[in-house]
Order: C-alpha cells, then structure tokens, then sequence
C-alpha cells in the first residue's frame, strides 16, 4: 500500500446540487483514518458566501471552487470522490486539469450534457 500521505490518500469530496458537505458525514468516518479528507460547500451552498450578482453557478465556477480547495490545501492532485452534480464537476476537473486528480469515485454521477447535441 501507498504510505500515509501519499497521492492517493489525499481525498477531495465534493457534494451535489443544493446540498452541502454533510453529505460526506456517513462516508467519512468509514474510511482509513490515514486518509487526509477535505469536504467542501460548492459557492452558494452549505456555509459557503453567495456568489455576487450577476455571476452564475455554472460548471467552470465550481471547477475552479474546487481547484481553489486544492490550490488551498496545498494538494498538487487528489483522488476526487463526488456525489450527483458535483460528480459533473469533477468530471470536467478530470479533463480540463487531469494532472490534479489522481482517480475519480462518482456517486450517481451524470456526464455534463452538450449545449448542442446536434454536434455529438
């Protein structure tokens, strides 16, 4: 196994639309205490600041929220474990920055949807 600390012990969890990081409250106490965890609230959830009008909570908002955490933790990279819509942003973590997620965990996760479907 990797060492304490490693990689792949950094985890990173993100929540799903309208929710906060409690979510993570079940899950958390069941992982390897060697783990280093950080949850967070997506801009305008939980106990996190709105965001100033006129900004929107579209995907490159909260990817870069979540690249924000990393950048915070002082985390090159981290396995990303996300739940519903923020399993959309930690896909879209995974292909615009693939070098700071180490492994994605996707919880009734869905792929963000085209804005034209025409050009699939």
């Amino acid at each position: 196994p990797a060492p304490p600390h490693s990689p792949s012990h950094r985890v990173l969890l993100l929540h799903g639309w309208l929710d906060n990081l409690a979510t993570w409250s079940t899950l958390a106490p069941l992982l390897p205490a060697h783990y280093s965890l950080a949850a967070i609230d997506f801009p305008g959830h939980g106990a996190s600041a709105h965001l100033p009008h006129p900004a929107t909570y579209d995907l490159a908002v909260l990817v870069k929220a979540a690249v924000l955490a990393l950048d915070g933790l002082g985390w090159p990279s981290a396995v990303v474990v996300a739940h519903s819509f923020g399993a959309t942003v930690a896909i879209m973590l995974a292909a615009a920055m693939p070098e700071r997620v180490d492994a994605l965990v996707l919880l009734d996760g869905v792929g963000p949807s085209p804005s034209n479907p025409h050009r699939i």
